[in-house]
């Protein structure tokens, strides 16, 4: 997926990003977690249903998750289904049962009003794969999922990714928590555009990003951050931004 994601300040769990490999249309694999590595930090540790891991973590008597110490094992390639390609290209399963669909911008964001994750069939998760590769980014709001929902649905698109340059949740390491305190400097994580793990082996073609805390309303009222910016790769290629500059 060529879209390119900024992470501007914000108190939120991206999760489930699904690795990419040579594709195939094998869309007969059953969804499963993989094995959790052996030295995971704090083995006793469990993440309590309905509870953001950003609130039980501290209240444990754990650090903040991202500050969690974790090396992993060099990386391998995985096996990859890719969902989307014998899903319906004009995707009415999942759109019809959708009571409104907004296409953001010509070439990028799509939100989809009234659907609940947990509910949608294969054939739909199918078809959302689909979009998501059309559209680089699509979104669903008050979606009644907890993180554990959240790892489970995610692993029917992939196997899922262990993030490598920050703690994890102790029991749950697919879960890569972003956060920011009132201890926290104010940077410029505005300006910092990036595709997730560009880098690795086998980079991700999904993620699966959740706002689970809002930031606090100022004096008067305004929400302020906890903002997160796309912008299409595809597009940036096609203007031949580079050439002009």
């Amino acid at each position: 997926m060529a879209t390119v994601n900024n992470n501007s300040s914000k108190n939120a769990i991206a999760v489930a990003e699904t690795q990419v490999e040579n594709t195939t249309s094998d869309t007969s694999r059953k969804p499963k977690l993989p094995p959790k590595p052996k030295n995971l930090p704090h083995p006793e540790y469990t993440t309590p249903r309905g509870v953001s891991p950003l609130i039980s973590v501290p209240k444990a008597g754990l650090q903040y998750p991202n500050y969690t110490p974790f090396k992993l094992p060099d990386l391998v390639e995985h096996p990859f289904v890719d969902r989307g390609i014998d899903s319906d290209p004009k995707k009415s399963k999942l759109l019809g049962a959708a009571s409104e669909v907004k296409h953001l911008t010509p070439s990028i964001g799509t939100e989809l009003v009234g659907i609940q994750l947990t509910s949608l069939d294969d054939t739909q998760k199918n078809e959302l794969a689909r979009l998501v590769a059309e559209r680089g980014v699509v979104f669903l709001r008050d979606q009644k999922m907890d993180v554990h929902e959240q790892i489970e649905f995610g692993s029917y698109f992939g196997e899922l990714h262990i993030h490598q340059m920050a703690g994890i949740i102790p029991d749950l390491p697919w879960v890569h928590p972003i956060h920011k305190d009132e201890t926290a400097k104010n940077g410029r994580s505005h300006q910092i555009w990036h595709s997730d793990v560009s880098y690795e082996i086998q980079p991700p073609g999904l993620t699966f990003l959740r706002m689970d805390t809002l930031p606090k309303a100022g004096p008067d009222g305004y929400e302020a951050g906890g903002d997160t910016i796309w912008a299409s790769g595809y597009d940036i290629y096609e203007c031949k931004l580079i050439e002009r500059i």
